[in-house]
């Protein structure tokens, strides 16, 4: 930093080697007469001990001084190159965290498609008793809605089931019915004819008793 007078002499700067030394003689090459040439202004190709720095100037209130600052591109760009780093790692990080997290998440799709297709295929197959796990249906998702849509066609189709055995126990109950009201006709059957045998003979001996009176 440094305070000229209105003839480029150096009043104040922050390394005191360079008061009362002319500013011009000082910048490298035309740069030390561009803060003469306005109020305010600043230039970011000027040269500084053979590196390339950034100046700013502004005229110091009513009076006829010139506050020059001077700062180096390296020294300008050394805060960026820490936030890049920072930003960097950062970045990285941040970037790892996502991948983990898909894996994560790719894994646990894939684990319950898997489960969900399992239990399909065991349904399909007539195993009335296979079971999705609960964290499945308790999902707010998707995946949650079609669990729960299987479950309750697993549900409605063991009602059909027992509806259907309860039926089938039914006929087979009406069958053994039939086969004993079957078994009891014949009987009744029976009996009747033996009783018509019966009147039959009682019928026969009932005209030889009578012929037996009559001689």
């Amino acid at each position: 930093i440094f305070i000229v007078d209105s003839v480029g002499q150096i009043s104040f700067a922050t390394n005191a080697e360079y008061i009362k030394k002319d500013f011009r003689k000082v910048v490298e090459g035309a740069s030390g007469n561009t803060p003469f040439s306005s109020k305010e202004g600043y230039e970011k190709n000027a040269q500084w001990h053979g590196r390339r720095a950034e100046m700013v100037w502004m005229s110091v209130g009513s009076y006829p001084y010139k506050s020059i600052s001077i700062t180096p591109e390296k020294d300008l760009l050394a805060p960026l190159e820490r936030v890049w780093w920072q930003s960097w790692l950062f970045g990285t990080i941040f970037f790892l965290v996502v991948i983990v997290t898909v894996v994560i998440v790719f894994k646990r799709l894939t684990y319950m498609m898997g489960t969900m297709k399992l239990f399909i295929e065991r349904f399909t197959a007539g195993d009335t008793q296979v079971s999705l796990p609960a964290f499945i249906a308790r999902r707010p998702d998707e995946l949650g809605d079609l669990a729960r849509a299987f479950s309750h066609l697993k549900d409605l189709q063991n009602r059909i089931r027992q509806t259907v055995e309860q039926m089938h126990a039914t006929v087979q109950n009406l069958r053994k019915s039939g086969a004993m009201l079957a078994d009891g006709t014949s009987q009744i059957r029976a009996s009747v004819t033996t009783q018509v045998e019966a009147s039959q003979n009682l019928n026969e001996d009932a005209i030889e008793f009578q012929e037996v009176i009559h001689n």
